[in-house]
């Protein structure tokens, strides 16, 4: 929400993805690794799905890598330096 400016805890899945996607900041493989963590999570949220953990520590690895990905060099600094 705040790196971004999309209020994307209001949001649900459909109406973010459209934002993302417009994102200039974010290469197409983040906007392609935020689709496929936001629909893996509305499986888990909606459908129930219980992914086994070594699916679980993947999307986490996934996840931190998106946020190493698209952190901005002056957002880190001003955290930091």
């Amino acid at each position: 929400s705040n790196r971004f400016s999309i209020p994307a805890v209001e949001q649900t899945t459909q109406e973010l993805l459209p934002e993302i996607m417009g994102l200039m900041e974010m290469n197409d493989a983040a906007k392609s690794g935020m689709r496929e963590f936001l629909n893996h999570s509305d499986m888990v949220k909606f459908a129930k799905y219980l992914p086994p953990q070594d699916e679980v520590e993947a999307n986490e690895q996934k996840v931190i890598k998106l946020i190493e990905e698209t952190k901005s060099e002056e957002f880190f600094c001003r955290r930091k330096c």
